[in-house]
């Protein structure tokens, strides 16, 4: 290390950039439906496991997706997720992208409070309602009340 030159240590914090903008995924709802319609790439979910350090299996367990079915949809390198796994991932990341703001971009403190029991969601981990997109805006919801301190 040159005197002069500041240190800066490898942290799990994303840059600026929303998780959204850094997967090239639309932020807006018209744009992320014909997307989702589309289907999304089958390499998104490799593509989101490299940016928040978590395994694909432990992805797909969290969407409600086979990761057998997973792992052969790559081995077949099939070119697109089916509309269903695309919403569930589109959401996952939507709700990832909230987290990590919320937490001032700290991925590690946004998946350990995914991972917790929250009591505005009757003692259930926000984790276990990513598998439905009513599940998705709930945990959503719950962000948005966190933002504005109508809930702790």
């Amino acid at each position: 290390m040159n005197v002069g030159t500041m240190y800066k240590p490898k942290a799990s914090v994303i840059t600026t950039v929303s998780l959204l903008s850094t997967l090239s995924l639309p932020k807006q709802p018209v744009d992320a439906h014909i997307g989702i319609l589309a289907g999304l790439p089958s390499n998104i979910l490799s593509n989101l496991s490299s940016e928040i350090h978590v395994d694909e299996m432990i992805i797909c367990e969290w969407v409600g997706i086979c990761y057998a079915t997973y792992c052969r949809q790559n081995k077949e390198y099939k070119k697109a997720f089916s509309v269903e796994h695309s919403c569930k991932i589109y959401m996952l990341v939507k709700v990832l992208d909230a987290t990590i703001q919320l937490f001032d971009r700290d991925i590690s403190v946004a998946i350990k409070w995914l991972d917790s029991p929250a009591r505005a969601l009757d003692g259930e981990r926000p984790l276990h309602f990513l598998s439905t997109p009513i599940g998705a805006e709930a945990i959503l919801d719950l962000i948005g009340q966190i933002e504005r301190g109508v809930i702790s």
